[in-house]
């Protein structure tokens, strides 16, 4: 679905479009992303000051907080965000570095996923359901489709996600990118700031603790909940497919930025500034083939839409 053609009418006019690229537009993605991670940093701090129970939300906000960061290491990943790939490598090393995330391992394998996308082969296939998809939904259960969303609020998520990062060595025979120890300097150095400086204000071990957690369940449980809603298709199994979402506001606070929503138009464009994915959505949609309009209801309706269609 993904592969097929937009149609040679408005080719001229999507090509145009995709080529067009704002500064402000990064400017203010770059500002929202990093300000929702140091919002759910110092948030988590003060609610701690207000009362010593209040610090049980930390890992909440400084998951979200972390969650919001994938989107700028998404754009710069395919160098899209800035103008300048250098910039876009600066930029993106800095959020990876705040997360734990190795840059260049998480460029090799999302590129590697939009090559692959929803094929065993894919690196992120595991993602969203994985051998599910393949083997038909009446092997999976409502049951089973709750734990699989669930899964990374107890951490589970985590291990497939750091024995995927240790032990990946290539993908295809292309060889995958070393970390350099440079970069695991850069990381405990961050580290040491952000929770060390959380230690130092609350005088509570708790409180770094509690940072560290958010950030390995609530993060990588809202990234779970995006990839089912934009390539989890129940009833049959589809290689490389993709939905887009209209805007939802609740969306937008909880599960994307940068024009996430439109999805099936970046894997169609991947290169393109997200700015500009509405308005492919907007032209190519009276193209011959036409694009599938965005689904008119949030990702969480299409998740549990999902689940309803399954027996307990």
């Amino acid at each position: 679905m993904v592969t097929q053609a937009i149609g040679n009418q408005s080719e001229n006019k999507l090509a145009l479009i995709a080529a067009q690229h704002s500064s402000w537009y990064a400017f203010w993605v770059v500002l929202r992303c990093f300000g929702g991670f140091t919002t759910g940093y110092f948030a988590a701090l003060l609610l701690y000051s207000i009362n010593d129970y209040l610090v049980l939300l930390a890992p909440i906000l400084y998951g979200w907080g972390g969650y919001r960061l994938q989107f700028i290491l998404h754009d710069c990943t395919h160098n899209s965000l800035f103008k300048s790939h250098r910039i876009n490598r600066t930029v993106g090393d800095l959020a990876g570095v705040l997360v734990g995330v190795n840059f260049a391992r998480y460029r090799f394998t999302h590129i590697w996923h939009h090559r692959r996308n929803g094929q065993i082969s894919d690196p992120q296939f595991f993602d969203y359901l994985g051998n599910y998809s393949i083997e038909g939904a009446d092997r999976l259960s409502r049951t089973k489709f709750l734990w699989f969303v669930l899964a990374p609020l107890f951490g589970l998520r985590l291990f497939g996600y750091l024995k995927r990062e240790v032990s990946m060595t290539s993908i295809e025979n292309r060889p995958a990118p070393r970390v350099p120890i440079s970069w695991y300097l850069k990381f405990v150095t961050a580290q040491l700031v952000i929770l060390g400086g959380s230690l130092l204000v609350t005088r509570n071990l708790f409180v770094p603790i509690s940072l560290i957690t958010g950030l390995c369940t609530v993060s990588l449980f809202l990234a779970r909940l995006r990839a089912l809603a934009e390539h989890q298709k129940i009833d049959t199994y589809e290689p490389d497919f993709t939905r887009s979402h209209e805007f939802n506001i609740f969306d937008f606070i909880i599960l994307y930025d940068a024009n996430f929503n439109f999805h099936l138009e970046h894997h169609l464009y991947p290169y393109t500034q997200s700015r500009n994915l509405r308005f492919i959505s907007e032209l190519s949609s009276g193209t011959t083939p036409s694009l599938p309009p965005p689904i008119g209801q949030s990702m969480f309706k299409t998740i549990f839409s999902n689940f309803k269609s399954l027996r307990w």
